[in-house]
Protein backbone atom coordinates (compact mmCIF):
# COMPACT_ATOMS: atom_id res chain seq x y z
CA UNK A 1 0.00 0.00 0.00
CA UNK A 2 1.17 3.49 -0.40
CA UNK A 3 -0.42 6.86 1.49
CA UNK A 4 -0.26 10.20 0.99
CA UNK A 5 1.20 12.63 3.54
CA UNK A 6 1.88 15.86 4.58
CA UNK A 7 5.09 17.36 5.45
CA UNK A 8 5.63 20.55 6.90
CA UNK A 9 8.92 20.93 4.85
CA UNK A 10 8.57 18.99 1.98
CA UNK A 11 4.41 19.42 1.58
CA UNK A 12 2.10 16.76 -0.08
CA UNK A 13 4.21 13.39 -0.16
CA UNK A 14 4.00 10.03 -1.46
CA UNK A 15 5.09 7.20 0.48
CA UNK A 16 5.47 3.43 0.28
CA UNK A 17 5.38 0.30 1.10
CA UNK A 18 3.33 0.21 3.71
CA UNK A 19 1.98 -3.35 5.21
CA UNK A 20 -1.94 -3.82 4.30
CA UNK A 21 -2.18 -5.82 7.74
CA UNK A 22 -1.28 -2.55 9.73
CA UNK A 23 -3.77 0.30 10.12
CA UNK A 24 -2.79 3.97 9.38
CA UNK A 25 -6.19 5.71 10.15
CA UNK A 26 -6.91 9.25 8.73
CA UNK A 27 -6.33 11.70 10.81
CA UNK A 28 -4.20 10.18 12.96
CA UNK A 29 -0.05 10.80 13.39
CA UNK A 30 2.80 8.58 12.10
CA UNK A 31 6.40 8.88 12.69
CA UNK A 32 8.12 7.70 9.59
CA UNK A 33 11.86 7.28 7.96
CA UNK A 34 12.10 8.25 4.52
CA UNK A 35 14.30 8.19 1.68
CA UNK A 36 13.85 9.42 -1.92
CA UNK A 37 12.44 6.44 -4.29
CA UNK A 38 14.76 5.02 -6.66
CA UNK A 39 12.20 3.14 -8.44
CA UNK A 40 9.38 5.58 -8.96
CA UNK A 41 10.97 9.26 -9.99
CA UNK A 42 7.60 11.44 -9.75
CA UNK A 43 9.55 14.12 -7.36
CA UNK A 44 6.70 13.49 -4.27
CA UNK A 45 7.31 9.90 -4.05
CA UNK A 46 9.36 8.73 -1.10
CA UNK A 47 10.46 5.21 0.37
CA UNK A 48 9.33 3.99 4.01
CA UNK A 49 11.76 2.29 5.70
CA UNK A 50 10.69 2.36 9.12
CA UNK A 51 6.46 3.11 10.34
CA UNK A 52 5.24 3.43 13.62
CA UNK A 53 1.40 5.26 14.08
CA UNK A 54 1.16 7.81 17.31
CA UNK A 55 -1.79 7.73 19.15
CA UNK A 56 -2.49 11.07 18.87
CA UNK A 57 -5.53 11.61 16.01
CA UNK A 58 -6.47 15.36 14.96
CA UNK A 59 -10.34 15.38 16.47
CA UNK A 60 -11.41 18.67 16.20
CA UNK A 61 -13.52 19.24 13.09
CA UNK A 62 -12.09 22.78 12.66
CA UNK A 63 -8.85 22.13 12.63
CA UNK A 64 -9.14 19.08 9.49
CA UNK A 65 -11.28 22.39 7.22
CA UNK A 66 -8.60 24.59 8.13
CA UNK A 67 -6.01 21.65 7.05
CA UNK A 68 -7.65 20.88 4.04
CA UNK A 69 -9.07 24.04 2.77
CA UNK A 70 -5.08 24.55 3.19
CA UNK A 71 -4.13 21.97 0.80
CA UNK A 72 -6.56 22.92 -1.89
CA UNK A 73 -4.56 23.27 -5.11
CA UNK A 74 -4.79 26.50 -6.59
CA UNK A 75 -4.46 26.52 -10.49
CA UNK A 76 -6.30 29.62 -11.75
CA UNK A 77 -8.11 29.38 -14.84
CA UNK A 78 -6.91 25.93 -15.67
CA UNK A 79 -8.66 22.80 -14.25
CA UNK A 80 -7.14 21.02 -11.72
CA UNK A 81 -5.59 17.92 -13.61
CA UNK A 82 -3.97 19.58 -16.24
CA UNK A 83 -2.11 22.51 -14.40
CA UNK A 84 -0.81 19.37 -12.67
CA UNK A 85 0.17 17.60 -15.55
CA UNK A 86 1.65 20.54 -17.07
CA UNK A 87 3.77 20.75 -14.32
CA UNK A 88 4.55 17.16 -13.85
CA UNK A 89 3.03 16.93 -10.46
CA UNK A 90 1.79 13.75 -9.22
CA UNK A 91 -0.19 14.98 -6.08
CA UNK A 92 -3.84 17.23 -6.02
CA UNK A 93 -6.41 18.10 -3.54
CA UNK A 94 -9.66 19.80 -4.57
CA UNK A 95 -12.92 20.87 -2.90
CA UNK A 96 -15.90 19.52 -4.66
CA UNK A 97 -19.60 21.25 -4.71
CA UNK A 98 -21.94 18.65 -3.66
CA UNK A 99 -24.25 19.57 -7.17
CA UNK A 100 -21.51 18.74 -9.31
CA UNK A 101 -20.78 15.68 -7.98
CA UNK A 102 -22.14 11.80 -8.35
CA UNK A 103 -21.80 8.55 -8.24
CA UNK A 104 -20.86 5.69 -10.80
CA UNK A 105 -19.96 1.69 -10.83
CA UNK A 106 -18.51 -0.42 -13.64
CA UNK A 107 -18.95 -3.79 -13.73
CA UNK A 108 -16.05 -6.00 -14.63
CA UNK A 109 -14.91 -9.50 -14.25
CA UNK A 110 -12.48 -10.19 -11.87
CA UNK A 111 -9.17 -11.82 -12.21
CA UNK A 112 -8.45 -14.96 -10.16
CA UNK A 113 -6.19 -14.80 -7.89
CA UNK A 114 -4.76 -17.87 -5.46
CA UNK A 115 -5.48 -16.80 -1.84
CA UNK A 116 -2.44 -16.23 0.49
CA UNK A 117 -2.37 -18.44 3.64
CA UNK A 118 -1.64 -14.86 5.68
CA UNK A 119 -3.09 -12.54 3.95
CA UNK A 120 -6.22 -14.09 1.89
CA UNK A 121 -8.41 -11.59 3.44
CA UNK A 122 -6.78 -8.56 1.43
CA UNK A 123 -8.39 -8.49 -2.01
CA UNK A 124 -6.80 -6.12 -4.74
CA UNK A 125 -8.69 -4.28 -7.08
CA UNK A 126 -8.41 -6.60 -9.70
CA UNK A 127 -10.84 -9.24 -7.82
CA UNK A 128 -13.82 -7.37 -6.91
CA UNK A 129 -16.62 -6.81 -9.31
CA UNK A 130 -17.71 -4.01 -9.30
CA UNK A 131 -15.12 -0.70 -10.02
CA UNK A 132 -16.50 2.82 -7.90
CA UNK A 133 -15.84 6.21 -9.11
CA UNK A 134 -16.80 9.33 -8.64
CA UNK A 135 -18.34 12.02 -11.19
CA UNK A 136 -17.32 15.61 -10.84
CA UNK A 137 -16.84 19.29 -12.77
CA UNK A 138 -13.78 21.27 -11.67
CA UNK A 139 -14.03 24.30 -10.47
CA UNK A 140 -13.00 25.03 -14.08
CA UNK A 141 -16.23 23.54 -15.94
CA UNK A 142 -14.18 20.47 -17.13
CA UNK A 143 -15.90 16.87 -16.09
CA UNK A 144 -14.26 14.13 -14.87
CA UNK A 145 -14.52 10.54 -13.71
CA UNK A 146 -12.30 9.55 -10.94
CA UNK A 147 -11.69 5.88 -10.03
CA UNK A 148 -11.60 5.78 -6.16
CA UNK A 149 -8.99 3.53 -4.64
CA UNK A 150 -9.23 4.33 -0.67
CA UNK A 151 -8.48 1.77 1.17
CA UNK A 152 -11.84 1.86 3.00
CA UNK A 153 -13.96 2.12 -0.50
CA UNK A 154 -12.10 -1.24 -1.19
CA UNK A 155 -12.75 -2.66 2.40
CA UNK A 156 -16.49 -1.73 1.85
CA UNK A 157 -17.07 -3.23 -1.12
CA UNK A 158 -15.05 -6.49 0.54
CA UNK A 159 -17.67 -6.82 3.63
CA UNK A 160 -20.67 -5.51 1.93
CA UNK A 161 -20.34 -7.28 -1.35
CA UNK A 162 -23.89 -7.56 -1.91
CA UNK A 163 -24.52 -4.07 -1.25
CA UNK A 164 -21.76 -2.00 -3.20
CA UNK A 165 -23.79 1.32 -3.36
CA UNK A 166 -23.13 1.51 0.46
CA UNK A 167 -19.93 3.01 0.52
CA UNK A 168 -20.83 5.79 -1.31
CA UNK A 169 -23.76 6.58 1.51
CA UNK A 170 -20.30 6.25 4.20
CA UNK A 171 -19.19 9.01 2.19
CA UNK A 172 -21.81 11.28 2.06
CA UNK A 173 -21.73 12.03 -1.26
CA UNK A 174 -25.26 14.24 -2.17
CA UNK A 175 -25.84 14.86 1.76
CA UNK A 176 -26.21 18.51 1.61
CA UNK A 177 -25.04 18.69 4.96
CA UNK A 178 -21.06 18.08 4.24
CA UNK A 179 -18.18 19.05 2.38
CA UNK A 180 -16.14 17.41 0.17
CA UNK A 181 -12.26 17.50 -0.64
CA UNK A 182 -10.75 14.93 -3.03
CA UNK A 183 -7.40 14.08 -2.27
CA UNK A 184 -5.59 12.73 -5.81
CA UNK A 185 -2.65 11.05 -7.22
CA UNK A 186 -1.27 9.94 -10.60
CA UNK A 187 -0.31 6.40 -11.63
CA UNK A 188 3.35 5.98 -11.77
CA UNK A 189 3.36 4.30 -15.57
CA UNK A 190 0.53 6.64 -16.91
CA UNK A 191 1.70 10.07 -15.90
CA UNK A 192 -1.92 11.64 -17.34
CA UNK A 193 -4.25 8.85 -15.34
CA UNK A 194 -5.51 10.69 -11.62
CA UNK A 195 -7.44 8.07 -8.91
CA UNK A 196 -8.73 9.57 -5.78
CA UNK A 197 -6.81 8.26 -3.12
CA UNK A 198 -9.51 9.71 -0.25
CA UNK A 199 -12.56 11.54 -0.36
CA UNK A 200 -12.44 13.54 2.63
CA UNK A 201 -15.37 14.73 4.04
CA UNK A 202 -16.70 16.76 7.21
CA UNK A 203 -20.09 17.61 8.59
CA UNK A 204 -20.61 21.72 7.64
CA UNK A 205 -19.72 24.12 10.62
CA UNK A 206 -23.00 25.51 12.16
CA UNK A 207 -20.23 27.53 14.52
CA UNK A 208 -17.88 30.24 14.26
CA UNK A 209 -15.29 27.84 16.40
CA UNK A 210 -11.45 29.13 16.05
CA UNK A 211 -8.61 26.59 15.18
CA UNK A 212 -6.66 25.86 17.98
CA UNK A 213 -3.04 26.10 15.80
CA UNK A 214 -1.87 28.90 13.49
CA UNK A 215 -3.10 28.88 10.39
CA UNK A 216 -1.60 26.07 8.33
CA UNK A 217 0.58 28.05 5.86
CA UNK A 218 1.91 30.59 7.92
CA UNK A 219 5.59 30.60 7.37
CA UNK A 220 5.82 28.14 4.93
CA UNK A 221 7.40 29.03 1.41
CA UNK A 222 5.20 30.19 -1.94
CA UNK A 223 3.62 27.20 -3.19
CA UNK A 224 3.46 24.92 -0.13
CA UNK A 225 2.18 22.26 0.09
CA UNK A 226 2.97 21.79 -3.59
CA UNK A 227 6.87 22.85 -3.60
CA UNK A 228 9.11 21.86 -5.87
CA UNK A 229 10.90 18.77 -3.88
CA UNK A 230 13.95 18.19 -6.28
CA UNK A 231 15.78 19.53 -3.31
CA UNK A 232 15.15 17.02 -0.07
CA UNK A 233 18.34 17.64 2.06
CA UNK A 234 17.03 19.95 4.76
CA UNK A 235 18.60 21.37 7.88
CA UNK A 236 17.02 19.76 10.78
CA UNK A 237 13.91 21.45 12.64
CA UNK A 238 12.15 20.44 15.66
CA UNK A 239 8.73 20.58 17.31
CA UNK A 240 6.89 20.87 13.95
CA UNK A 241 3.08 21.62 13.82
CA UNK A 242 0.38 19.02 12.32
CA UNK A 243 0.91 17.71 9.25
CA UNK A 244 -1.74 14.68 7.88
CA UNK A 245 -2.24 12.09 5.37
CA UNK A 246 -4.96 10.24 3.54
CA UNK A 247 -3.90 7.85 5.93
CA UNK A 248 -2.29 9.55 8.71
CA UNK A 249 -1.28 12.70 10.29
CA UNK A 250 1.79 13.59 11.70
CA UNK A 251 4.76 15.51 13.02
CA UNK A 252 8.05 15.81 11.29
CA UNK A 253 11.92 16.41 12.06
CA UNK A 254 14.50 16.38 9.04
CA UNK A 255 18.06 14.65 8.95
CA UNK A 256 19.80 15.41 6.03
CA UNK A 257 18.65 12.60 3.73
CA UNK A 258 16.82 10.83 5.55
CA UNK A 259 13.22 12.43 6.77
CA UNK A 260 12.16 11.73 10.06
CA UNK A 261 8.65 12.43 10.87
CA UNK A 262 8.00 12.25 14.28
Amino acid sequence: MCAIILSEELGLIRVYPLPAQESFPVWSKIRLEVERSQRDNRRESYKVNFQEVIEVPITCPENKREILDSCILKSGLDDCQDYMNERRGSIAMVKIQRNTMTAAMDMKMPTPVEDDEEFGWIKAQAQHWQKPYLQWISEQGKSHKTHLVAREVYEGLRRNPTQPWSIYNNMQIGNPDWEHWLLMGNMRDHRNVWVGVHLHRLKKSTGGSIPLFSMTRDGKPDGWPYCEQETSNVCVVDNQPLLFTTEAMTLTNYHGNTAMIA
